[in-house]
């Protein structure tokens, strides 16, 4: 990339938990940096560092306070300041609140304002004040954004068909990843305390703990695989339903273990927070997303990326167009696509059976796998940096 533009571009995030909307504001602050003038911004700093708050010149628009109206106000104000002090060409921001902040702290800047998860099937978002977000202000809002960019196709439609937004002004870039950048993460040695895991057979999930994920429904399928194969369940995540997945395992009679007291034959190995995954998930002999709503999952990239077969739930949205599935009807059984296996969500006994049999299908199917996984490999160079840079320097510049 050539440097650098005059032109002054400030990003807007709520927070900087661990997520995938916080892993995509990073890469972009990092390679729009290297062209223009940038102006990271993020409601409140955590009270401890992670990753993301290396981010350079990171500027903090409130302190805590937990009346969220005053809260609210005060970002409004110092985000309006912002934005007149350094003179903003162009404000991007990610997930609702900051949308919200972003169209009505807007100017004379060109507002951009990014989907990166559905609202619809949101369950968060689900309550008897939901009408009101969805109905009423979103689509007020999000109108008077000057571009919307969703990350996937179906997301797009969704702006478009629920929120009545105006087609011209919505635009899809996937997220992105750099290729080389994973490779050297793949090749990396697992952490010392699961070496053990080189000469296991298991499955492993990628996520943070939470009802989205459906990690509690894949503890139910795993029941129904480990009856018939000696295999484990590897999670890396943590979150808020931790004791719940433990307790889980409890009722069901699967032993657990977790990275405070690792046993290397649990049924199931939580492992917290990782850093980095990929040498986990590549050794795995398949790797499951069964989350019942997405944005683009990250997660799921990268697992085609480390060479693993991938199990797919088809939830709303990014599986089922990542593995490049073009019917449209909801699934009622299995289907294999040239990338992986997408599966409807584990929403009743009938799928739990679906899941179970085909997690054992593919298990120890090393002919059937290989094909698909050096499909998927091929698969990711469509997610790559340079394709969706492109896209965002034209959607700045235009």
């Amino acid at each position: 990339m050539e440097k650098k533009n005059s032109l002054n571009i400030l990003i807007l995030i709520p927070n900087l938990d661990i997520g995938g909307a916080q892993v995509s504001f990073k890469k972009l602050c990092n390679q729009l940096s290297e062209i223009y003038n940038v102006i990271p911004c993020v409601y409140t700093l955590p009270q401890a560092e992670n990753q993301f708050t290396q981010i350079s010149k990171l500027n903090e628009l409130t302190k805590q306070t937990s009346i969220k109206l005053i809260k609210f106000y005060r970002i409004y104000l110092s985000l309006k300041r912002l934005k007149r002090i350094h003179q903003i060409d162009v404000s991007i921001s990610f997930m609702e609140s900051a949308n919200y902040l972003n169209v009505l702290t807007k100017s004379k800047e060109k507002v951009i304002i990014s989907h990166r998860g559905s609202y619809l099937n949101d369950d968060e978002i689900k309550s008897k004040f939901s009408w009101l977000r969805l109905k009423l202000l979103m689509p007020w809002l999000f109108r008077k954004a000057d571009i919307s960019v969703s990350v996937s196709e179906a997301l797009k439609d969704e702006q478009i068909k629920a929120f009545r937004l105006p087609p011209q002004k919505q635009q899809v870039i996937y997220n992105f990843y750099e290729i080389k950048s994973l490779i050297a993460k793949i090749e990396e040695p697992l952490p010392s305390e699961l070496k053990f895991l080189n000469s296991k057979n298991y499955i492993v999930a990628v996520g943070r703990l939470h009802i989205q994920k459906g990690f509690k429904e894949l503890i139910h399928v795993f029941k129904y695989v480990k009856l018939k194969s000696k295999c484990q369940l590897v999670i890396i995540g943590d979150g808020e339903m931790s004791n719940e997945l433990i307790a889980t395992c409890q009722s069901l009679k699967l032993s657990y273990s977790t990275m405070d007291s690792v046993n290397q034959y649990a049924d199931v190995i939580f492992c917290g927070f990782i850093v980095n995954p990929l040498p986990i998930v590549t050794r795995a002999n398949l790797f499951v997303l069964t989350s019942f709503w997405e944005g683009f999952p990250n997660a799921l990239i990268e697992a085609m990326a480390s060479g693993t077969l991938v199990l797919a739930a088809d939830c709303p949205t990014g599986p089922r167009e990542i593995l490049d599935y073009k019917t449209k009807k909801p699934l009622d059984s299995s289907v294999k696509t040239q990338y992986g296996i997408l599966l409807p969500m584990i929403r009743n006994e009938k799928n739990e059976v679906i899941w179970s049999e085909t997690i054992l299908s593919y298990l120890n199917n090393s002919d059937e796998k290989k094909k698909l996984i050096e499909n998927s490999e091929r698969r990711i160079e469509d997610f790559s940096k340079e394709r969706a840079m492109k896209q965002w320097i034209h959607l700045i510049n235009e």
